[in-house]
């Protein structure tokens, strides 16, 4: 059963985000809001609105620290997007990506485990 979001907070949640994502419409969240209940989706919320994440977004993403983040992103393994000097976002597509082409069995050095059956 799905809940209707009253048009108000609707509206709240559209002005709070026009001022990051000026082209973001009340049925852009929707639709971004419907695709997070399917499983098969492998898209983050946050590439349907069509902006890039912090380092602490992409770090909760992941279930990484900030400092592995960093670690990634100077190993060229994230895209940085950089919007000024501090500002700096990450590519959701970087991050879909690297979910999506990573072996798992990887340990934090880039070394293979020894799976054990």
């Amino acid at each position: 059963m799905q809940k209707r979001i009253p048009q108000p907070t609707l509206a709240a949640i559209t002005a709070l985000l026009q001022p990051i994502i000026p082209e973001v419409t009340p049925e852009d969240i929707l639709s971004a809001i419907s695709k997070t209940g399917n499983k098969e989706s492998q898209t983050p919320i946050v590439e349907t609105v069509g902006r890039g994440l912090t380092i602490s977004e992409a770090a909760k993403a992941l279930s990484v620290s900030r400092a592995t983040i960093n670690r990634l992103l100077n190993a060229g393994k994230l895209t940085r997007i950089r919007a000024s000097k501090r500002l700096v976002r990450i590519s959701a597509a970087s991050i879909n990506h690297f979910l999506n082409t990573t072996d798992t069995t990887e340990t934090q050095e880039g070394e293979k485990c020894d799976e054990q059956s």
